[in-house]
């Protein structure tokens, strides 16, 4: 899980973004050395892809199964939970790439290669469906919360928490798009409060389906964005 830290004196506020989990199904894709995925292993971002002034960092994948427990839980999220389950069974090869960050924004993609673009397809146009964006509002408060209230000195500091993330209407990168963008907003008790910008577009190239998460507290951060997925997106069309 993709842990952000921004101080409010002492103690600091950890918040839990999980826009990653949206794609990472527990089951393992096929090892990168093989056909499929050197074709994913294209796909991925590469710190080269960001300004100079990101880092990188090995990719924490622990908020899987939180968000699999939470999902179950919530009734708008019957779509989504087909969506992962569908993701489970197909088969494909899939790669990760790191987490980047600058400051507390951050950013990861992961491309699964499936067998034909038919499949690629179907799941991408599940991701779709009208009933995502309202599971992703409640599965990421739900998640934001259990974070939270997993420190004491944290939860004593924050009054609420408001998670609004809706479809968001980008040109394609490559043969489809699906974009979820919104903000998380935390209240504190002091009367301040902190937005955290939160997105995840996944990008259909043929049969590969790329898919990029990201939390952005920045104006720099929002700007590196496109150019890093545009030029990730071109590797794994070459490698097509």
């Amino acid at each position: 899980m993709t842990i952000l830290a921004r101080k409010f004196g002492a103690p600091a506020l950890v918040v839990a973004v999980v826009a990653g989990a949206l794609w990472c199904a527990p089951a393992a894709g096929a090892a990168s050395g093989d056909g499929d995925g050197k074709i994913a292993q294209a796909g991925v971002l590469v710190l080269s892809d960001l300004p100079t002034t990101w880092s990188e960092h090995k990719r924490d994948t622990s908020s899987d199964t939180a968000a699999d427990a939470a999902a179950a839980k919530i009734s708008s999220c019957k779509t989504y939970r087909s969506f992962r389950q569908s993701l489970d069974v197909v088969k494909r090869s899939r790669v990760r790439s790191s987490d980047f960050k600058l400051g507390d924004s951050t950013f990861n993609n992961t491309v699964n290669v499936f067998a034909n673009e038919k499949s690629a397809d179907k799941v991408l146009t599940t991701f779709g469906n009208s009933s995502i964006a309202t599971c992703i509002d409640k599965l990421f408060t739900v998640l934001f919360q259990q974070q939270v209230a997993s420190n004491k000195a944290t939860a004593a500091q924050i009054k609420g928490i408001e998670v609004d993330v809706k479809p968001y209407d980008i040109a394609n990168y490559g043969d489809d798009t699906v974009a979820y963008e919104g903000t998380a907003t935390v209240s504190f008790k002091d009367g301040t409060t902190l937005g955290i910008g939160l997105g995840n577009t996944a990008v259909r190239v043929g049969r590969a389906v790329s898919d990029y998460s990201y939390t952005v507290f920045d104006q720099a951060s929002v700007d590196a964005l496109s150019p890093a997925v545009e030029k990730s997106v071109a590797r794994l069309q070459a490698a097509l």
